[in-house]
């Protein structure tokens, strides 16, 4: 009989502890669940929460007026699908454990989400008809790189750039710009450093070649937390115009047998010096003008080119001889028309 006992005993035992055990599995699982509602409600308070600020800071932004710009930080939540948030219109949109979230602004917005979740700062620009947002880190000045200079010319160009992010960071700059006849370089390319919420600064150097003309395009792409990519837009402008004969025209008139001297002015309104200068003439006035104009064209100046004239007989009580001087200089040529009225003696 006490053996029975013992071991009823024992089962009870065994019945409480797997009893208990079942009841604690049960309490870890409602635990974990209640901590797993916890977290994704959290999840979305946060997500709602940033769409609210982001959706009021733009509307302030725009009704403050165009230019106006602003930063601000938004928490994007780990569990939001960046694949399926998007901000299109007058929508911004987050998508947060298969919840599609949307605030409406009162104004168009163009910008794009990032590519990960987390802490960012956002600016904002009003223009016109709409607000332009932006989550990168690296925000440069100016922003819209478009430079024109003339052909067989250069210039530099500086641009300010701001580490938005609250710890240092170093982005790889490398400039995409592949032109036979135009360049876009720069001595800082490949690593550039800052300190948290700091500025640096880079210099381009912009060149058109010889026979470099119309627009030429590419882009400046900083490689590091967030890759922020400048379009560059270079545009070269034809410089035949840059070397000049003044007048472009010249009409002048001698009597038969007599030699005088026209003059004209070569102009180069160029920033280069030309070299290797020389003149030519053709038409029915070549036989009976000369020049012998050479040398040096400084930047920005004029220099007098000097034609002899030697009017030849005429049978006539007038003649007329027409020709057209060409200078050449550096590559580049210009042109001046000659009318030569000869008249006769009586």
């Amino acid at each position: 009989m006490g053996v029975f006992v013992r071991a009823q005993s024992s089962i009870e035992t065994l019945i409480l502890v797997a009893f208990g055990l079942l009841l604690l599995v049960v309490i870890v699982q409602i635990i974990f669940s209640n901590v797993d509602i916890y977290y994704n409600q959290q999840q979305q308070t946060v997500g709602v929460q940033s769409l609210s600020l982001l959706a009021n800071e733009i509307d302030d932004v725009y009704f403050s007026g165009v230019g106006t710009t602003k930063n601000i930080v938004i928490e994007i939540p780990g569990q939001v699908d960046l694949e399926k948030s998007y901000i299109e219109g007058k929508s911004i949109v987050m998508n947060i454990n298969g919840s599609e979230h949307v605030r409406t602004t009162r104004v168009p917005v163009r910008g794009v989400w990032p590519n990960n979740t987390g802490s960012y700062v956002f600016k904002l620009v009003a223009y016109g008809d709409f607000v332009a947002i932006s989550a990168d880190l690296l925000e440069l000045n100016p922003s819209n790189i478009a430079i024109s200079i003339n052909q067989d010319s250069s210039t530099n160009l500086d641009i300010n750039m701001l580490n938005l992010s609250s710890s240092q960071a170093s982005y790889t700059f490398v400039i995409n710009f592949s032109h036979a006849n135009a360049t876009v370089t720069s001595l800082d390319e490949g690593v550039v450093s800052f300190l948290a919420n700091d500025y640096n600064q880079i210099t381009l150097n912009f060149s058109c070649g010889r026979n470099a003309v119309g627009n030429y395009d590419g882009n400046l792409l900083f490689d590091g937390v967030e890759d922020v990519s400048v379009p560059i837009k270079l545009y070269c402008v034809a410089s035949q115009s840059r070397l000049s004969v003044y007048p472009t025209s010249k009409n002048f008139s001698q009597t038969e047998l007599t030699n005088a001297n026209q003059t004209l002015q070569v102009c180069n309104s160029s920033n280069n010096n030309y070299s290797s200068s020389s003149s030519s003439i053709s038409g029915e006035i070549s036989a009976y003008a000369f020049s012998s104009f050479s040398g040096d064209i400084n930047a920005n100046s004029c220099r007098t080119l000097t034609l002899l004239v030697n009017a030849p007989a005429t049978s006539s009580d007038q003649n007329i001889y027409l020709g057209t001087i060409t200078v050449s200089s550096a590559g580049f040529t210009a042109t001046s028309d000659l009318n030569l009225l000869v008249m006769g003696v009586e």
